[in-house]
């Protein structure tokens, strides 16, 4: 199967961005597999700020005989995952772990991060 360029569907800055990068990895002579395009793909909708929502709302989706939308695959429910994560601050993450009492030191130092009320004003300066 040729390559023919972007495919026209809900987002074509997005698609002439790959259609883009595929030209230039076989000018020079470089391979293309699904897995490259994939993650290109990835990257490129991360900078471009395209969601979940955003796919759910393209025309463009695989239909099942009985006419509904093929579900999502793993490798995209991987990505949305993978993206979600990323939005998500490590310093949050560290202290939820901590707070839950899944990740405290041993040695019972930070035990008392399961009693401490100044979550709260944290979380306010995180999201700001």
């Amino acid at each position: 199967m040729a390559f023919t360029g972007p495919r026209k569907g809900g987002h074509p800055e997005m698609e002439t961005a790959l259609a883009n990068f595929v030209r230039t990895q076989r000018a020079a002579a470089l391979p293309v597999t699904t897995e490259v395009l994939q993650v290109t793909a990835r990257v490129l909708s991360r900078e471009q700020g395209v969601s979940v929502a955003d796919w759910l709302s393209t025309e463009d989706h695989q239909l099942t005989p009985t006419s509904r939308i093929k579900r999502a695959s793993l490798s995209q429910l991987a990505g949305w995952v993978a993206a979600a994560w990323d939005d998500i601050p490590g310093t949050l993450i560290m202290r939820s772990f901590k707070k839950c009492g899944i990740s405290n030191a041993l040695d019972g130092t930070e035990d008392c991060a399961l009693f401490e009320d100044s979550d709260k004003e944290i979380s306010d300066d995180d999201s700001e």
